[in-house]
């Protein structure tokens, strides 16, 4: 899904910012400012009145503040050469409209995570503590990181592989998983067998596309190569590839 990038962001928090100040901040402003100079000694019929009058231009004076704001943000934003943010924000519409839904994304890119660990460990196990897998993973991609929101399905994500054979592991204590290692099967998949197995594989090894993704980060969490690979990953699998 493509997300709007800081300076869009910090242009939509001060529309939002000056829409309420149109409805509330302006007209109640204008009522105690002229109130206070020009219509406190007047009598209330027609002192009131006044007021109906002055939400009114209050309310003009806040529409007037947010139209001007806009065309200071489309002048800035023409002189830096970027995107109106009407277009940005149609874009990322229509990304997220075609992407797919969230829990598919976070097993997407938790699948290649494991399968990465998994592949520099071997063939030693190694234990995958759901919290400490998940401090490190935010301390690499950020708190405020889309893929953040995507670690609450590690466990759920490891369960699945063991289930359909790419790893295995010796126990699952509510999501502290240890002794975790890949399957003959996970390592066929992901490139690597041993020359007494096989032999004629001469493309490029599937954890060299895993780690190439991995290594750009969030932004490449972000983008279509995850599925692709996984796709890939899975039609080996499916084929016999992997026995």
């Amino acid at each position: 899904m493509t997300q709007l990038d800081r300076f869009s962001r910090f242009e939509n928090g001060v529309y939002k910012v000056l829409v309420y100040f149109m409805l509330w901040g302006a007209p109640l402003l204008v009522i105690f400012l002229v109130d206070m100079f020009f219509l406190k000694d007047l009598s209330p019929f027609i002192r009131y009145p006044l007021w109906a009058v002055l939400i009114f231009v209050g309310f003009f004076l806040g529409f007037f503040m947010l139209a001007e704001s806009e065309n200071f943000f489309i002048s800035i934003r023409k002189m830096l050469g970027m995107k109106p943010l009407r277009e940005l924000e149609a874009e990322a519409e229509m990304s997220s409209a075609h992407s797919e839904p969230e829990n598919i994304l976070a097993f997407n890119w938790l699948t290649l995570k494991v399968l990465n660990d998994l592949y520099d460990a071997f063939p030693q196990s190694i234990n995958i503590e759901s919290l400490r897998f998940t401090i490190s993973t935010l301390y690499d991609i950020g708190t405020q990181s889309r893929q953040a929101d995507f670690l609450q399905h590690l466990p759920a994500t490891i369960r699945w592989l063991k289930d359909e054979s790419f790893i295995r592991y010796e126990s699952d204590d509510a999501g502290n998983f240890r002794k975790v290692i890949l399957t003959l099967k996970g390592l066929t998949v992901l490139g690597y067998v041993p020359s007494s197995l096989s032999s004629t594989d001469k493309k490029e090894p599937m954890i060299a596309k895993i780690k190439r993704v991995l290594a750009k980060g969030t932004e490449g969490a972000a983008t279509d190569a995850v599925k692709t690979i996984l796709v890939k990953l899975f039609a080996l699998a499916v084929s016999g590839t992997a026995g």
